[in-house]
């Protein structure tokens, strides 16, 4: 029998390797991608073969993952061989992934089937566009500032030909999520650094602010369409330049994502389609993002029309690694059956933002907590110095406005200065007098760390006015 036994240590980890990637029965998940896309899709990221709270993607035990809806392989290692794999990127025709290595601080290319890996050059790939006009494809690259996120140079590199590069952004550090740039190459989205996020615009050496946040994410036609994701964690607010208009789109009321926070937000090669992680249910409370957890999984989503909300959502992967940094390409950035008008502009934009807009409708209620979220440390919500906490309240009366519900969510400032107010906890025991907004209505909490421990998500979110 000792004889065998190495056998049957080695059939026990085939089964559970093939396990972890394998399918959920009777579900078709390249059926389901390409009936949202109509046309053959493409997706890369990294997945975590630890514990699934690499997030971040900042370890060595990473692997280099792909799915095709052409292939019938269903998610598969591009690269099974455990390294870092930060940020992969699929090239405009869909025939390369280019990703970063952290620890090496060098650049690497491999063709779609895994064939063909190769150094590119140093530094960190923060984009790859096709040139429109001679279809050269350069790798936009970052060189590494104080830290890991924040580059203070970016240059751009011949893929095929690194030797070949030039300068195209020193104005401002920038950080690494997301540079992405518009289908003419005359701008990027951006953090200049976070949480300053908006859109670079390189002939002028100009940026331009549109709000703080994360993860800004530029549209890869040249409608220069942008959004910035919150610091919930839970809603993108995109900015439209040809009207100037702003709006909130929620994304984490995906099917399979249950209103837990989601993370690494990104537009895929087709205006009509973006891609998320999520649900991140593990970490401490203070930061979900944090603790990962085997259960984040790959979304697709599609925009309406109109880009006012994700219309249809599909989970790409069903495994039990966590799965990180996917990017998504869609062939022919423009699928067959879903139209985007064509939007061409003379020059990259100075946005303005429409400030005027009707007053807000404002709630005055009594109400006794009865579901407090635990108040974080400064240090546990970093990078973020400034923190709301949201609590869920009985409604006893409603003094002024209009509220049909007896419950109500409501988030008050509990950090600022990265010091704990003095005023952030509540009292389970006490009725208190709250002067309420409703919290879409204020703009500029968008970009900061929102903390909410209740899964109670079907109620709307408030904001309780300065006392």
């Amino acid at each position: 029998m000792r004889h065998f036994f190495p056998v049957i240590l080695v059939g026990i980890f085939l089964v559970v390797a093939v396990a972890c990637c394998a399918p959920v029965p009777g579900h078709d998940p390249a059926a389901a991608v390409k009936a949202l896309t109509i046309v053959p899709t493409r997706v890369t990221w990294c997945q975590d073969a630890g514990d699934g709270s690499d997030a971040g993607a900042e370890s060595n035990h990473l692997r280099l993952m792909g799915f095709d809806t052409e292939d019938g392989r269903g998610e598969r290692a591009i690269l099974s061989k455990l390294s870092n794999y930060t940020k992969p990127l699929l090239t405009p025709r869909g025939d390369r992934v280019v990703f970063s290595n952290r620890q090496e601080q060098k650049i690497y290319a491999v063709n779609w089937d895994g064939s063909g890996l190769r150094p590119v050059t140093d530094g960190f790939a923060l984009a790859v566009w096709e040139d429109p006009q001679n279809s050269n494809v350069w790798v936009y690259v970052g060189t590494t500032a104080t830290n890991s996120m924040a580059m203070f140079r970016v240059r751009r590199h011949l893929l095929d030909q690194s030797s070949v590069s030039e300068l195209v952004w020193d104005k401002t550090l920038v950080d690494i999520d997301n540079f992405q740039l518009s289908a003419d190459g005359r701008a990027a989205s951006g953090q200049f650094p976070w949480p300053d996020c908006g859109i670079l615009e390189f002939a002028a050496g100009a940026a331009h602010k549109f709000g703080n946040g994360c993860w800004p994410s530029l549209a890869p036609d040249n409608s220069y369409r942008l959004w910035i994701f919150d610091g919930a964690h839970r809603n993108l607010t995109l900015f439209d330049y040809a009207t100037g208009r702003r709006w909130v789109v929620n994304i984490n009321r995906a099917p399979g994502i249950g209103g837990f926070e989601v993370y690494h937000p990104r537009w895929s090669s087709h205006p009509r389609f973006m891609t998320m992680t999520g649900p991140y249910t593990v970490g401490g409370r203070d930061n979900r993002i944090r603790g990962g957890g085997t259960g984040v999984e790959i979304f697709i989503g599609r925009f309406s029309a109109d880009f006012q909300r994700v219309e249809q959502w599909v989970q790409v992967t069903h495994n039990t690694n966590a799965d990180f940094f996917p990017d998504v390409w869609v062939a022919g950035g423009r699928a067959a059956g879903v139209k985007v008008p064509a939007t061409t502009v003379a020059a990259a934009p100075v946005v303005v933002i429409a400030t005027n807009r009707p007053p807000v409708a404002r709630l005055v209620l009594m109400a006794r907590p009865v579901e407090l979220s635990r108040i974080p440390s400064p240090a546990s919500i970093a990078p973020y110095r400034r923190a709301l906490i949201v609590n869920l309240y009985d409604v006893e009366r409603v003094a002024e406005g209009h509220y049909a519900e007896k419950q109500i969510m409501v988030a008050h400032w509990a950090i600022r200065d990265g010091r704990v107010l003095p005023t952030a906890a509540r009292d389970k025991t006490k009725t208190y007098r709250l002067v309420l907004e409703p919290f879409d209505e204020h703009p500029e909490l968008e970009g900061e760390r929102l903390i909410m421990d209740s899964d109670e998500f079907r109620l709307p979110l408030y904001y309780e006015m300065e006392r």
